[in-house]
């Protein structure tokens, strides 16, 4: 099965997310920022990112433009 990163700054949102995924047999992997995300990417591949656009470090949009760069 594929495995998920989550970018998401909203903990309780996440919990929902990440457990509802996992229960259908995803590998879920969650941070709660942008450069958190970057630093776990640069280590590992994921097979989907579920991005948050508004977060408090980088902006999801930062996050891709930072990712389409490297």
């Amino acid at each position: 099965m594929a495995e998920i990163l989550l970018v998401e700054d909203n903990h309780s949102l996440a919990r929902v997310i990440v457990r509802e995924l996992a229960n259908q047999g995803f590998k879920m992997t969650h941070v709660a920022g942008g450069r958190a995300a970057l630093e776990l990417l640069r280590q590992q591949p994921f097979d989907i990112l579920v991005l948050d656009w508004m977060l408090p470090d980088l902006d999801g949009l930062q996050v891709m433009r930072t990712m389409q760069a490297a």
